[in-house]
């Protein structure tokens, strides 16, 4: 009996790297242990074959979940729905193989290059800005529904990709007729823009050729945006922050085996190839978070740097400098919301640390506002679906993601949720 058919992608991998505590399924997977408990939950309702038995880590008693072997056979000589190990072993080791050769080629062109930077000054124009949120494309991911349509794949992901830019356009035309000017866009990728390897059977591609075709969907698609949004704006600032479904588990894998640091690294590279002079990239060095500003004006800051004495823009203090300071984080780590008395903590040391005035996160699929302290925190949701996990705990949003303005006084002077049900 095939159990595998039942189970979401998510729960595929999970048993993929079982045997697992529930403790090892939160630092592997980034959710909390009720996450982890109802993902077990789950997958027993379904009829999958899962024992747990008590074992020993770092000294402590503690329950790890298996497929039990009478029904998952684990002789690496033979075959279950879920492939041997040693074939599992192979694929991964072919997939880190390959992640490191490309990162390796693309460091290649990246350091015989110059950064991108735009010529033109940004924000250094107009009334306002506009941020573009792009979090959980989740290229290469399919999901349908209870009759079995498909109701997300990659041909959906690209459209809806296209149409987030598309309507941001519509709504900066309908602010521009208000009299309101738009100087530079913001296109902030907050992570998890591929689903990830899916390293586990049961994928519809073999590995490596999901991998790739992932990949260069991804990057294909958002370097169309870049470029629209580059004949739009006098400026664009592209900002890339990693999300937690790129990343390849294996054991000594290269920290920049990830699949969105590469979609990154190779939109920068395509950028600096460009003719584009109007655009500036930054990448983080495979951080949890990526600082930045919004609305800041260059030639001030240069200014009140030379008044002061310092060499630099980059030796002025940050309470000198103009604009708002931004911070953008995945959020697997970051909770649903801040409403825990954990979660509000966190945020506040993460405030009392960058010192932002407005930040963004994603991971959770569900669009909504916070604030740590005064400072808007902008949860967008995911361009793809609700899952059957998702729907079997209630917990979901619409497909949506955020777009909103930021002027020389406010970090948010409006925003829009982009729902792709109505595109």
């Amino acid at each position: 009996m095939s159990f595998k058919q039942n189970l979401t992608p998510k729960e595929l991998e999970i048993v993929e790297d079982f045997p697992l505590t529930y403790n090892e399924m939160t630092e592997a997977f980034g959710f909390g242990k009720s996450t982890a408990r109802d993902h077990i939950s789950s997958m027993e309702r379904k009829g999958m074959p899962i024992g747990s038995r008590t074992v020993k880590r770092n000294g402590t008693r503690v329950k790890e979940f298996y497929v039990r072997e009478n029904e998952h056979p684990t002789n690496q000589n033979e075959t279950s729905e879920y492939g041997s190990t040693a074939k599992k072993a192979a694929k991964t080791k072919r997939l880190n193989n390959l992640a490191e050769s490309l990162s390796k080629r693309l460091d290649k062109t990246l350091n015989a290059t110059a950064p991108a930077v735009s010529i033109e000054p940004l924000s250094s124009g107009g009334d306002e800005d506009v941020v573009i949120h792009v979090t959980d494309d989740h290229i290469g991911d399919k999901l349908k529904d209870e009759f079995g349509n498909e109701k997300f794949n990659t041909k959906i992901a690209i459209a809806r990709i296209r149409y987030r830019v598309t309507r941001t356009l519509e709504i900066i035309e309908r602010q521009e007729a208000a009299g309101i000017n738009f100087h530079t866009v913001h296109y902030v990728m907050g992570g998890d823009i591929i689903t990830g390897s899916g390293i586990y059977e049961g994928q519809s591609w073999e590995v490596e050729k999901n991998f790739n075709e992932q990949i260069d969907i991804a990057t294909s698609a958002h370097f169309d945006q870049i470029k629209r949004l580059a004949e739009k704006f006098e400026a664009v600032q592209v900002v890339c922050q990693t999300g937690n479904h790129g990343e390849i588990r294996i054991s000594g894998s290269s920290e920049k085996a990830n699949g969105d640091d590469i979609v990154y690294r190779m939109l920068d590279a395509l950028v600096r190839a460009s003719d584009y002079e109007n655009i500036t990239f930054i990448r983080n060095d495979s951080t949890g978070f990526t600082n930045f500003r919004l609305r800041c004006d260059k030639e001030a800051d240069e200014k009140r740097a030379q008044e002061i004495g310092y060499d630099s823009v980059k030796e002025l203090p940050e309470q000198e400098r103009t604009g708002f300071p931004a911070h953008i984080r995945h959020g697997q780590n970051s909770g649903e919301h801040i409403g825990t008395a954990a979660k509000k903590r966190d945020w506040r040391g993460w405030k009392d640390m960058h010192d932002f005035e407005i930040a963004y996160v994603g991971h959770y699929h569900i669009q909504g506002l916070d604030r740590v302290l005064g400072a808007p925190v902008i949860r967008s949701g995911s361009m793809k679906p609700s899952d059957d996990f998702e729907e079997s705990i209630s917990e979901w949003s619409m497909p949506m993601s955020t777009i909103h303005g930021v002027s020389d006084n406010r970090a948010k002077t409006w925003s829009y949720d982009i729902q792709y049900d109505k595109e």
